[in-house]
């Protein structure tokens, strides 16, 4: 994705297994290391998507071929976080260093919610849909390449009902090493109660507040900031 000397930083493509979205952040990182896109497979050959784990060993092969030794650093937007997040456990687990891990506005998937978090989320997520209903049908002209977005014929209910459907089962691994947490400032402010999730398992995440909300955080206009958070992670 970006040319450049020492230690590469790997973005782990998005929930439709695209690395467009990231073009813009990506150009704006104050970084000389090399930046390198995973586009993984997150569907099988009869469009089922695959199970988190299966698309994190796609990622740690990748990795590999690009870099056999660590210390590595990974980052990604939404399913692409958690992506990276799970890559970043097995990495240590096999005594690998990671440097930084970068989640963009990850949610933990259901499973991980206490039933109160649970609720509160439900809820959170029906006001945030209504609210950013334009957002979402903008995203998704940033992600999806056209032929994809024909298949939606309602681009938002296709995305709240059906997209992450596969994770929502996914136990999050314990990782005690440092994980970056970049929180979208616009969510609903019950849905910063879900980091509690994360917390649980990752015990030094450290939250820092980003612009926008979960829909538009890599949108043009909120790269500048968006962009000088991560840099800071990166040196």
């Amino acid at each position: 994705m970006r040319p450049g000397t020492g230690r590469p930083v790997f973005v782990v493509a998005d929930a439709w297994g695209q690395l467009n979205s990231y073009a813009g952040l990506v150009g704006r990182l104050e970084t000389t290391r090399p930046v390198y896109g995973l586009r993984l497979a997150v569907t099988d050959d009869a469009g089922v998507r695959r199970p988190v784990a299966a698309v994190v060993d796609d990622a740690l092969a990748a990795i590999g071929e690009v870099q056999p030794q660590g210390p590595y650093s990974l980052l990604g937007y939404s399913f692409g976080g958690l992506v990276a997040y799970e890559a970043a456990v097995r990495f240590r687990a096999a005594g690998a260093e990671v440097s930084s891990v970068g989640l963009l506005d990850v949610l933990p998937p259901a499973v991980n919610l206490t039933p109160a978090e649970r609720r509160a989320h439900s809820w959170a997520g029906r006001v945030q849909t209504a609210r950013s209903g334009t957002k979402v049908r903008k995203a998704l002209a940033r992600h999806l390449p056209g032929g994809l977005r024909q298949r939606f014929a309602d681009p938002v209910q296709a995305m709240v009902r059906g997209l992450f459907a596969a994770v929502e089962d996914h136990e999050l691994s314990r990782y005690d090493g440092m994980v970056t947490y970049y929180q979208a400032r616009e969510r609903l402010p019950v849905v910063g109660n879900t980091l509690a999730a994360w917390l649980r398992v990752a015990p030094h995440l450290v939250i820092t507040e980003v612009p926008g909300d979960h829909w538009d955080l890599l949108a043009a206009e909120h790269l500048d900031e968006l962009a000088a958070r991560v840099s800071a992670t990166l040196r």
